[in-house]
């Protein structure tokens, strides 16, 4: 069961995907398991292994997948008609505490475009614990996925964890590079240009039917905060500071046209 529990719970994690670890580290009188009974909750609600079934499991679940939705581990307290707790209308005789350990994958930053910024985000991005992934199909330096956009993210399998910056340079390219990340999932979309680039980026996607009041919060545009960055690594450094921010539930000040 362990095994099993554990292995889910690095695919889960491998594919950007956080969970729930669910450990029942104290038992008073009657209740449905011993402590290190262990259930695990991935994002999308899959279950694997129990920590009694029932009433008790279900909002064992559900207090997991608020845990997962606010990225913070938290000690429950269940009553089985004993003591404090949250009631689980069980009559056994018992409480149990359960510990909500919330897991996230290492955070992925897909870069699309190795240029000057590209080249000092991807470097920045990984001393700060990121996972860098680079993607120019017209880049012949080592450890850059060649791929167009479109089989470059179909071959990373962005998830809702990943962060994806547009950083080509050519606005044929990087508009390419964002109607193909808008399609996929994740949490974040930074596009890198000037105000007057991205507006004329933007009137092209309303006109293809894109709605921009959906892509608030989710499309950065232009991508960083305002430092007054100029040079590559200050740009980098603009951009890394909105992504840990928006990690962080920081107030920035954005130089996104659409305002989160």
């Amino acid at each position: 069961m362990v095994e099993r529990i554990l292995s889910r719970a690095l695919e889960a994690l491998s594919s950007g995907k956080k969970v729930a670890l669910c450990i029942v580290v104290k038992k008073e009188g009657s209740a449905p398991r011993d402590e290190g009974a262990k259930m695990l909750v991935t994002e999308d609600g899959e279950v694997e292994g129990t920590i009694g079934g029932g009433k008790f499991e279900e909002l064992v679940k559900e207090e997991a997948l608020e845990a997962l939705k606010k990225g913070a581990s938290k000690l429950v307290r269940y009553s089985f008609g004993f003591g404090e707790g949250v009631d689980t209308g069980l009559p056994c005789g018992g409480a149990a505490e359960v510990f909500i350990d919330v897991l996230t994958p290492k955070p992925r930053l897909v870069i699309m475009g190795v240029g000057h910024v590209g080249i000092a985000l991807a470097r920045l991005a990984r001393e700060l614990r990121f996972e860098a992934i680079l993607v120019d199909e017209a880049a012949e330096e080592p450890g850059v996925l060649a791929k167009p956009p479109s089989e470059a993210l179909r071959e990373v399998k962005v998830g809702r964890s990943d962060y994806i910056v547009i950083a080509y340079g050519d606005p044929e390219r990087d508009y390419e590079a964002l109607r193909v990340a808008l399609k996929q999932e994740p949490s974040y979309i930074g596009l890198l240009g000037s105000k007057r680039k991205t507006k004329l980026l933007l009137e092209r996607l309303s006109s293809e039917g894109f709605n921009l009041e959906h892509l608030r919060g989710r499309l950065y545009a232009p991508v960083g905060i305002d430092l007054g960055a100029d040079t590559p690594e200050e740009v980098a450094l603009s951009i890394m500071a909105e992504i840990i921010g928006l990690r962080k539930g920081a107030k920035l000040p954005h130089l996104s046209l659409l305002k989160p």
